[in-house]
């Protein structure tokens, strides 16, 4: 049972009120409480101390304050429940409102520090010191900040430096001092070497500069991060995308050279076959006839897969500054090209699209296989529809396709209500040479869905599809806006 009288009454007030017995402490309110328990048990063993040094005279009630977000300090002796005196102290402000606050985003950076991997710093320029978090003290190689003992001076900081960045980094403080900008600065690279020798690098930003009454600049804020494993990883990646990309220009030359060295010959084969055919007349045989006509159509045919292949392997290497794109007159062109084919199917193609950035000549293939498909797999006992159109996604979809959160996007929707297909192939229609239905049927080389894919990711895009047999098919197009 506690001696402490009108505890309960103690525990409603917002003020903080300890109680002590000699060096003892008897009760803490509810509000000291929540205050201390934001704070190292150091810190709060050194409260204590001062309050004992405070009430024997030894420390003035300024002497006390300073530093703390208090503005009063009252001590009262109080008659205890078994007779015996003792003093309460309290603690009083008209800060405290935002003390609860204040300790609890402190403690919440000291988290943020530990699982990030960064640390915080305060130079005092006036008097020489440097404040060193936790955070800060683990990216040295101590255990914490109070581990760092006759270092938090700009000496002492200077110590850890690696010895070919001393002279900039000396340079850099006196320029910060000298011409300190107010707000972010840019960060500092420099190495560092930790207590146990090994090296490490960080980047060392001021994001605050506190100046006096004549401007002089009196302390800069800031923060430091080991960013020695980001940059080893930058580097790795760098050289791979070096030998990606000249991988990705052999490849690029070789089928550049592959293609036009296999066009000749069957340009050849062609002219010949249809000389041969010309020449023969009505002396060829009807067998022959038939076996010279498919030499012939293979021959066309392979033409158009080297011409297929060589634009999916020309997508891979393209890296072109984007463009706004009306995609509106791009459809309007692609129209044009397939005039004949859709008088002849009498299709019709409705389309309403926005201007987005990109690569003309890409949205010019992507849109150009998508109407070709949707005019070639027409079903047989309807006048083929296809209708393009476009909306502006909302956040739930975006999340459930995990597109970029950062982003907006438009949905183009490429809807046609020809043979469709299976929607257990939708993952493997846009592989190269795949296909749903026979040669014999329809014609083409099965690149046409891979080099449409192709397209929609160099755009940062996401491209699926929705199926029927029987019945038509969808296609989204997502691009970021």
């Amino acid at each position: 049972m506690t001696l402490v009288p009108n505890a309960e009454i103690y525990d409603e007030l917002r003020e903080f009120i300890l109680i002590l017995s000699q060096k003892e402490v008897l009760y803490l309110n509810k509000s000291i409480k929540s205050y201390l328990g934001a704070l190292t048990s150091e810190v709060q063993e050194s409260l204590v101390v001062n309050i004992v040094r405070l009430r024997g005279g030894e420390d003035s009630e300024r002497d006390f304050l300073k530093g703390l977000p208090f503005e009063e300090v009252m001590i009262r002796t109080i008659k205890l429940t078994d007779g015996s005196e003792a003093d309460l102290i309290l603690l009083n402000t008209s800060k405290q409102i935002t003390i609860d606050a204040e300790y609890f985003h402190y403690k919440l950076l000291l988290t943020a520090e530990e699982e990030l991997g960064f640390g915080c710093w305060n130079n005092n320029l006036k008097d020489d010191i440097i404040f060193w978090s936790d955070g800060m003290a683990r990216i040295f190689g101590y255990k914490d900040a109070s581990e760092v003992k006759g270092q938090n001076n700009w000496e002492g900081f200077v110590a850890h430096v690696s010895r070919e960045y001393k002279d900039a980094v000396n340079r850099r403080i006196q320029e910060k001092i000298s011409n300190g900008i107010d707000g972010e600065s840019k960060q500092t690279e420099l190495r560092i070497v930790k207590i146990d020798g090994t090296k490490r690098l960080v980047s060392l930003k001021t994001h605050y500069i506190e100046r006096g009454d004549d401007g002089e600049v009196l302390s800069l804020y800031g923060t430091i991060k080991d960013i020695t494993d980001i940059r080893n990883k930058e580097k790795i990646i760098k050289q791979q995308l070096a030998e990606l990309n000249k991988s990705n220009d052999a490849l690029t030359q070789f089928a550049y050279t592959a293609s036009h060295d296999l066009q000749e010959p069957l340009r050849k084969i062609e002219a010949y076959g249809n000389r041969l055919k010309n020449s023969l007349g009505e002396d060829l045989p009807e067998n022959s006839e038939r076996y010279l006509g498919k030499l012939i159509s293979s021959t066309l045919r392979m033409s158009n897969l080297i011409e297929d292949i060589l634009t999916l392997s020309r997508l891979n290497a393209i890296n072109v500054k984007a463009e706004k794109v009306n995609l509106n007159e791009v459809i309007g062109g692609i129209l044009a090209d397939y005039e004949e084919s859709i008088k002849e199917t009498e299709a019709e193609i409705t389309f309403d699209l926005p201007t987005i950035l990109g690569l003309k000549s890409q949205f010019h293939q992507l849109f150009q296989n998508l109407i070709g498909n949707a005019i070639k797999f027409k079903h047989p006992e309807r006048v083929p529809k296809i209708d393009i159109s476009f909306t502006k996604i909302k956040k739930k979809e975006k999340q459930s396709l995990k597109l970029d959160p950062d982003k907006k996007y438009y949905c183009i929707k490429v809807a046609d209500n020809g043979i469709g297909f299976d929607q257990k192939f939708e993952t493997s229609i846009y592989t190269p040479f795949k296909r749903l239905v026979g040669r014999t049927e329809f014609s083409g080389t099965g690149i046409g869905l891979a080099i449409s894919k192709k397209v929609v990711d160099n755009h940062d895009g996401f491209i699926r599809a929705e199926s029927q047999e029987g019945e038509g098919t969808s296609f989204y197009l997502y691009f970021p806006i």
